[in-house]
């Protein structure tokens, strides 16, 4: 059974015009925990860069940092960044729109790819976790640059329903 569209709400779209780049600093977390971010309200994020970088502590272990997104509830992604950081080490990392998965000949900063298309809701949640990550180890440096567009009510229902079902040429 189908819902009327009277009935279905919280619909919201982009509104033309409202959109912008911006870079959003990220705080230091605590030692011995990743960062997270939440989309605020009235607004959807465009992602097209993420960058941190892990200071280690001299506790013996490789680390893995990687990029997660959900939408609150739901796991959608978890992007390992191309590269590791060992004992007393420092790895920047790097998770941007086309670029490829490389770790560089110095072995200190890492690069992944992020999806080209996906739009960030409100109350979206993106976090810096990692593997092995110890009590003592620190992601710094952190932000990301996004396109933020705001968001308002969706268009009156006449709009809907004078479109075109199939275009003719």
């Amino acid at each position: 059974m189908s819902t009327p569209v009277e009935e279905v709400t919280g619909l919201t779209e982009l509104i033309p015009g409202a959109a912008y780049q911006r870079v959003v600093a990220v705080p230091t977390p605590p030692a011995g925990q990743g960062w997270t971010v939440t989309v605020p309200g009235g607004v959807a994020w465009r992602l097209l860069m993420v960058f941190s970088i892990l200071i280690t502590s001299a506790v013996a272990a490789t680390r893995y940092p990687y990029l997660s997104l959900t939408d609150g509830t739901t796991s959608l992604f978890h992007i390992p960044i191309g590269g590791s950081a060992g004992a007393s080490g420092t790895l920047w990392c790097t998770w941007a729109v086309g670029f490829p998965i490389t770790q560089s000949s110095l072995g200190s900063s890492g690069i992944a790819p992020l999806p080209r298309h996906i739009l960030l809701m409100p109350g979206w949640v993106l976090m810096i976790r990692g593997l092995n990550i110890d009590s003592g180890d620190t992601f710094t440096n952190n932000s990301l640059l996004v396109v933020e567009h705001r968001l308002g009510p969706p268009p009156p229902r006449e709009v809907f329903r004078d479109l075109p079902l199939i275009e003719r040429w």
